[in-house]
């Protein structure tokens, strides 16, 4: 509610405010509506940034409802494509949506990705 109100008083949100938002939300399950921010955030031209897409991906990623997993993997490929590489966080991310799909070959492939990027898998990487 609040950060409706903000507008009120002419303060914009900008990328931190965006992210912050889509994390809570991510952290009530509300994915609906982290990704209601998402594109709202993109159409008020704020750009998302590397931060951003981890909150989404991570909103999703640790829902259990339909087509969140999806998602997930949807804004993986979408923070690619704006040019942020994918950290430990992102990857771990990606993994845990696999692991609730039960999708191994895809998590596999997230596997071999982060070690061609450079990225370090960590214990949250081998036991998702």
């Amino acid at each position: 509610e609040t950060f409706y109100h903000m507008r009120t008083y002419h303060c914009e949100p900008d990328a931190v405010t965006y992210t912050a938002m889509i994390s809570a939300c991510g952290r009530a399950d509300e994915i609906e509506r982290a990704d209601n921010m998402l594109t709202e955030m993109k159409h008020s031209d704020v750009q998302p940034t590397h931060a951003t897409y981890n909150a989404a991906i991570w909103a999703m990623a640790r829902s259990f409802r339909p087509g969140a997993a999806e998602r997930a993997h949807e804004l993986f490929d979408e923070m690619a494509a704006y040019g942020k590489a994918a950290d430990a966080r992102t990857y771990n991310a990606a993994l845990l949506a696999c692991s609730h799909t039960g999708d191994v070959d895809r998590a596999k492939d997230y596997m071999r990705r982060m070690v061609r990027d450079g990225v370090a898998p960590n214990l949250f990487s081998y036991t998702t």
